[in-house]
């Protein structure tokens, strides 16, 4: 993703305001993500009410289409992307998460500390 520009807004890949809630510490949902929001919707004791806001569905009809997400290459945004599409990008994303876990679970796992 990286390496081919990131991503294109003619063809985006990012589906950050439908695959990611962003809560902000003022109790606000963060649109279209946190690094470049647009809109804040108060939460206001109902996330539900927020999810189904018309900020937010403005946010999802041009997810991944504002001028600013073209060459975004953010993980956090992209890695829950990967899932929306069986593609090149997906296959990656699980080998990769593979690749970690043989190496921290299995690699060089350390034996847990015994308590007597």
């Amino acid at each position: 993703m990286r390496g081919g520009g990131g991503n294109r807004v003619r063809g985006p890949l990012c589906r950050a305001a439908s695959s990611t809630v962003v809560i902000t510490p003022d109790n606000s949902l963060a649109l279209p993500c946190y690094h470049h929001r647009c809109a804040l919707v108060k939460i206001n004791g109902s996330l539900t009410a927020a999810l189904r806001s018309p900020e937010r569905a403005d946010a999802l009809s041009k997810e991944g289409r504002y001028a600013f997400c073209e060459g975004c290459h953010i993980n956090c945004y992209f890695d829950p992307t990967y899932q929306y599409a069986r593609g090149k990008f997906f296959y990656e994303s699980m080998m990769s998460k593979l690749r970690y876990a043989v190496t921290k679970y299995i690699l060089y796992r350390r034996p847990w500390p015994r308590r007597f």
